[in-house]
């Protein structure tokens, strides 16, 4: 099945997942495109032509990969990059924002379970965030009066304001 972006099209039949980056959000999806040095020099050609951009595809002995970013379940961005024989990368945007990468997902195993995942992880971060940013009324409850409070808050940097407040108050 090919899938055309403009005048960019991708043969599915010959991408392949390799691994998935979970170790950062947005998650990554990387693929090997099985295709020849003349469709990878097609390829970057469409992408020169789309984005105006000439890059360096010289050589013989091309290796071409994909990189799908999920931003959602829903919201992904295709990048792809070219090795060449000698270890040179060129790097290219196929498309900015792709909706329903169905033809991605579905070569991605348990596809749903590691969104859950992706938003699971992405709702504690949001949470871990919130609870560990400190108010204006969290600083003067601990000190009892406002110039106190706004000299520990100028004072802290990375200790909890309630250390940093015992340090204090133990070196007077």
């Amino acid at each position: 099945m090919n899938e055309g972006f403009g005048e960019i099209m991708i043969n599915f039949d010959k991408v392949e997942l390799m691994e998935i980056d979970k170790d950062d959000t947005p998650f990554q999806a990387w693929f090997n495109y099985n295709i020849s040095d003349n469709e990878i020099r097609e390829l970057v050609e469409d992408c020169e032509n789309n984005d105006n951009t000439e890059f360096n595809i010289d050589s013989d002995g091309l290796e071409c990969s994909l990189c799908l970013t999920m931003y959602s379940r829903e919201d992904f961005k295709l990048e792809a990059f070219v090795t060449d024989e000698n270890g040179e990368q060129e790097w290219f945007v196929i498309n900015r924002c792709i909706i329903f990468g169905k033809d991605y997902t579905d070569k991605i195993p348990n596809y749903n379970e590691l969104m859950e995942e992706y938003y699971l992880l992405a709702a504690t971060v949001n949470e871990l965030d919130i609870n560990s940013c400190y108010t204006y009324n969290d600083f003067l409850e601990l000190t009892g009066s406002e110039d106190e409070a706004e000299n520990l808050f100028d004072m802290v940097d990375w200790q909890h304001p309630s250390s940093l407040w015992d340090e204090l108050d133990t070196d007077d």
